[in-house]
C-alpha cells in the first residue's frame, strides 16, 4: 500500500505519459496491487478481472497503450517503479 501511494503522490508523470484509458488500466492494476498483491500485475491474467476487463479483451486493452509490447512495456515500468527506493 505504501509503495502504491508513493508511486502516486511522487511519480504522477509516469501515468501521463499514456493516454486516458490506458492510464484507467494503470490505475487500476496499481488498485489491484495496493489490494491483492503483487501477482496482481501479471498480463494476460489480470487484464480478465473486473474492473479492468470491462475494457475488452486482452487485445483491445492492449490496444489502449499502442499495442501488447507497448502494455507490457507499461506495466513493467510500473513494477520498477513500485520497487524503487521509497527514500
Amino acid at each position: 500500500h505504501e509503495r502504491a501511494d508513493y508511486l502516486r503522490k511522487n511519480k504522477p508523470d509516469f501515468f501521463y505519459d499514456f493516454g486516458p484509458d490506458a492510464r484507467e488500466v494503470l490505475a487500476a492494476l496499481l488498485d489491484k496491487y495496493t489490494e491483492f498483491g503483487p501477482r496482481q500485475l501479471e498480463i494476460p491474467d489480470v487484464l480478465q478481472i473486473l474492473p479492468i476487463s470491462e475494457r475488452g479483451n486482452v487485445m483491445e486493452i492492449a490496444d489502449l497503450f499502442g499495442g501488447a509490447a507497448e502494455m507490457k512495456q507499461a506495466v513493467d515500468r510500473l513494477q520498477t517503479m513500485l520497487y524503487q527506493d521509497l527514500n
